[in-house]
């Protein structure tokens, strides 16, 4: 009848609003706790996504790091010779395991879109949180520097290329020229010295990466142990660019 009915419906919409007040509650409680706790992950094709804040200081401040311009033993450099034929190659490498998408769901600027757009002669988009919508050309060098981190057969993930939301406006992510890499086995400082030599071999001018020392500076500072640089914003990636 017409007063069940209601009865019923009175009751589905106090569930609701109580459900509603235990979940902000249990939110607000764990947020106060530790706000990691809250943070979002979502898997795709076994590989975790996390949600990244901004990346922290990307400048250089005139610090000496290891990059004598040699390619290292185990990393080769690619033969391709435009970025067509090199974003192709990424696509078809089995070491690339997985170029995400943006981790707040700007899925026009992120790394997997970046790449596809431009192995098919298109630019790639940055992200709306960043420095607006706009298409940048993808970095040759940068490009071949993800293949030649591919040529040491060590899976890992490209977290963000031009999109993503970065501390600066002047970001190189922004201009096409900067990569985030998290490499399949974890980051340590023998993985921090290899990624980073293949990015150095491919040309690049700065690699932040984390470091055993240093982990809460806000600004860039020397690591001895890798002799690159590091900073509180750069312990859960490698930073490289160009």
């Amino acid at each position: 009848n017409m007063v069940g009915e209601k009865a019923s419906a009175k009751d589905r919409m106090v569930n609701a609003v109580f459900g509603l007040i235990l979940a902000l509650s249990s939110y607000l409680i764990l947020n106060t706790l530790n706000p990691k706790l809250v943070n979002l992950k979502i898997g795709i094709q076994g590989v975790a996504i996390t949600q990244y804040d901004d990346e922290g200081d990307e400048t250089y401040n005139g610090l000496t790091q290891r990059n004598d311009g040699r390619v290292y033993t185990g990393i080769t450099l690619p033969l391709c010779n435009t970025v067509i034929d090199c974003a192709n190659a990424i696509l078809a490498n089995k070491n690339i395991i997985t170029l995400k998408p943006d981790a707040y769901n700007d899925l026009q600027s992120g790394a997997d879109r970046n790449i596809s757009d431009v192995s098919k002669g298109s630019l790639a988009w940055t992200s709306i949180r960043g420095v607006g919508s706009k298409q940048v050309t993808l970095d040759l060098r940068m490009l071949k520097g993800i293949l030649a981190a591919a040529s040491m057969n060590i899976p890992f993930t490209v977290t963000e290329i031009a999109g993503g939301q970065h501390t600066s406006p002047n970001s190189k992510h922004y201009s096409g020229s900067a990569i985030d890499i998290v490499p399949g086995r974890g980051l340590d400082l023998a993985t921090d010295i290899l990624f980073g030599s293949a990015c150095q071999s491919a040309g690049a001018t700065l690699v932040i990466a984390p470091c055993n020392t240093n982990k809460d500076s806000k600004k860039t500072v020397y690591c001895p142990a890798t002799q690159l640089v590091t900073n509180s914003g750069h312990q859960n990636h490698i930073h490289c660019q160009w």
